[in-house]
């Protein structure tokens, strides 16, 4: 939606749904600021524009659709922000359906700041921060024991409906609450019996607020955690969405996240049973993210980790094993991805994490599953231009003193004499 200067228009620009819109009521020497409105028209296929006018926000470069009324002023954040008209869903009636995608004016930020609003009792919300709020409500109301359904003193809590909770995938009330609680205990506990009990008890439960309360992780990720595969079973009978768990998000004090997925604690731990019941439900290894962190923009990756690498760092030669026999593709997995403080980043395959941790035989299972040390890119340091630096894994086993990693290196074709170690 970037701005083009054409001979027959001041301005054009695409909305999000693909179509042209002109700005005729703009001239080349108008300043252009953030939060800038006019009018736009309509293009047709035909080339002629719709005279219907509507109204555009010119935000950190781009142009949106947008009506005057849909400007709102979060009650939490205090910032201003503005809905993005072409992601409003409606129902037949004309009303509003739950959220919209909107976008803030941050002359400090380069690029417009997106997010989720939710709709709410004829009033606009960024659903992230609505979520905080209700979730340090739950925090220190509910996990201190204190069964509350209002709190007179804080009017934005009024707002905070049974039904609301359940969108912002929080548990609906206190007792809802108390039984997720009870829940993560159990498994803490590895009290399996008490958690299958629990699954037959409750079939209703959707499972969205146990994170609430149980530190962000989600039940399926726990689950995998505790290697609970026959509980994993009777999620996969119930119609669980596999595909869609969030597994865990951890949060550190300078703003920046990372995020596991239920696989990747899985083989992390070395529970092969909770692999393969993963597997066999539905979680697709080839989407699966793995480990990722981020910054504190959460929208580019600082680090990557992929869930045949942890395997390979942890030892875990029978997982390895489970993901050979489900079909996982070794030659294209992209191992673990860090950027380093001097703006280069490094590689690391699966096999380096095996070589560099002397782990023998998961380093005979990864040949076996198809890795190939002599072709493997095992390290690699990169800057804009390219390649930096790398070494190779015959390199990596020799300069941690792994003798037995050698051999089998050696013995899986590996030639000393030949080898390129590092560059």
């Amino acid at each position: 939606m970037r701005t083009t200067p054409d001979n027959s228009a001041i301005y054009k620009f695409t909305d999000l749904n693909g179509d042209e819109y002109i700005i005729a009521s703009l001239n080349k020497d108008a300043k252009i600021e953030n939060g800038t409105t006019v009018d736009c028209i309509k293009s047709t296929e035909q080339g002629q524009p719709d005279q219907t006018k509507q109204k555009a926000i010119y935000i950190n470069g781009t142009w949106y659709l947008y009506e005057e009324n849909l400007k709102f002023q979060d009650a939490i954040d205090k910032n201003d922000y503005y809905i993005v008209t072409e992601t409003i869903k409606r129902n037949e009636d004309g009303s509003i359906i739950d959220s919209a995608e909107c976008i803030s004016i941050d002359k400090d930020q380069p690029y417009p700041t997106k997010k989720e609003a939710i709709y709410i009792k004829n009033q606009w919300h960024i659903t992230e921060t609505l979520r905080k709020w209700a979730l340090k409500f739950i925090q220190n109301n509910w996990d201190k024991g204190v069964n509350t359904n209002e709190s007179p003193a804080d009017p934005y809590r009024q707002k905070i409906t049974k039904e609301i909770l359940k969108k912002l995938d929080l548990p609906g009330d206190y007792a809802e609450f108390q039984k997720y609680k009870r829940l993560y205990q159990n498994i803490q506990n590895g009290n399996e019996e008490e958690i299958k009990k629990f699954l037959v008890e409750n079939a209703a439960l959707d499972f969205k607020g146990f994170a609430a309360a149980s530190n962000g992780k989600s039940f399926l990720y726990s689950l995998a955690e505790g290697n609970f595969f026959n509980a994993i079973n009777i999620l996969k009978e119930r119609g669980y969405n596999f595909e869609n768990d969030k597994g865990f998000t951890r949060k550190y004090g300078d703003g920046s996240y990372s995020t596991f997925s239920a696989l990747y604690i899985a083989a992390e731990k070395g529970h092969t049973e909770a692999i393969q019941a993963l597997i066999e439900a539905g979680c697709d290894f080839t989407k699966d993210e793995g480990f990722i962190k981020y910054d504190q923009t959460g929208v580019l990756p600082i680090d990557k980790a992929s869930v045949l690498y942890i395997a390979a760092q942890n030892g875990r030669t029978e997982t390895i094993k489970a993901l050979k026999k489900a079909g996982y593709n070794f030659q294209n997995d992209e191992g673990f991805k860090e950027q380093n403080q001097d703006g280069t980043y490094s590689t690391f395959s699966a096999l380096y994490a095996a070589a560099r941790n002397g782990h023998t035989e998961t380093i005979k299972a990864l040949i076996e599953a198809g890795c190939d040390p002599k072709k493997d890119k095992c390290f690699i340091k990169y800057d804009q231009t390219g390649e930096l630096t790398k070494a190779s894994v015959l390199y990596i086993a020799a300069k941690f003193g792994h003798t037995e990693t050698l051999k089998a290196l050696i013995e899986a074709g590996c030639d000393p004499k030949k080898d390129k170690c590092f560059i």
